[in-house]
C-alpha cells in the first residue's frame, strides 16, 4: 500500500502532510493486513534511557477526499536504528477526529535510535490518517523527581551459598542482603 502526499486544501500547515493508511480484510478465508508508513531520520541519535516528548498533528481523512471512504483507525509509532525496519513500538494512538488534533506523549528511549517510524494500524477495515508537524524533544521533566531523597541502604545480614547467616570471610562467595530488597554477591579474594 503506497503512501501519498495530501492535496494542499487538506494539509495542516499549508505545506504538505502525509497519509498513513492500513487495511485489514478477509478474502477466501485468507487474512490480509496491509499498511504504509514513513521513517523520519532524526538529527541526533536518541540517548539510551532518556525520555523524549513527541508531538504531532493528525486527523481522519474526510470521507471520499481520495475517492475511497476511510474510517477511524490507529497509528503505531516506533523508534529504530535503521530506516529499513520499524524498530521498537513506543505508542499506538487511535485517531477518530475529522479535524486536526494535536497529539503529545512521552516515551523512554530503549535503543539508540536514529529514526522515528510511523505506520498504519487497522482497527476496522480500511483506515487512514493525515499526519503533520512531528516534533521530538528531550523531556527533562520526566527524569526529575520532586523533593527526591535517596537514603543509604542498610545491610540486614550476610548469608553463604546455602542460605546460612555468615560473617565476612575471605575466599568464600557471600550474599549481602539490604533493607531495600537488593542482594549483592561478593567474594573477597586474599
Amino acid at each position: 500500500m503506497p503512501g501519498f502526499v495530501v492535496p494542499d486544501e487538506v494539509v495542516y500547515d499549508k505545506d504538505f502532510s502525509l497519509v498513513i493508511a492500513a487495511r485489514d480484510s478477509m478474502i477466501n478465508n485468507w487474512h490480509y493486513y496491509a499498511w504504509n508508513g514513513v521513517t523520519l531520520e532524526l538529527s541526533q541519535t536518541l540517548l539510551l534511557g532518556s525520555y523524549y516528548k513527541l508531538s504531532y498533528y493528525q486527523k481522519v481523512i474526510t470521507p471520499n477526499v481520495f475517492g475511497t471512504p476511510y474510517g477511524p483507525g490507529a497509528l503505531e509509532i516506533g523508534i529504530s536504528e535503521q530506516d529499513t525496519s520499524f524498530g521498537v513500538a513506543v505508542d499506538t494512538i487511535a485517531y477518530n477526529n475529522y479535524t486536526w488534533e494535536k497529539i503529545e506523549f512521552v516515551f523512554q528511549a530503549t535503543i539508540p535510535a536514529k529514526h522515528l517510524s510511523i505506520k498504519g494500524y487497522p482497527l476496522l477495515g480500511q483506515d487512514a490518517a493525515i499526519v503533520d508537524n512531528f516534533v521530538l524533544t528531550l523531556d527533562s521533566f520526566a527524569v526529575l523527581g520532586v523533593n527526591e531523597q535517596v537514603a543509604e541502604k542498610q545491610l540486614l545480614y550476610i548469608t553463604d551459598v546455602l542460605g546460612r547467616q555468615s560473617k565476612p570471610t575471605p575466599n568464600v562467595p557471600l550474599f549481602y542482603r539490604y533493607d531495600d530488597g537488593t542482594v549483592e554477591k561478593r567474594i573477597v579474594i586474599e
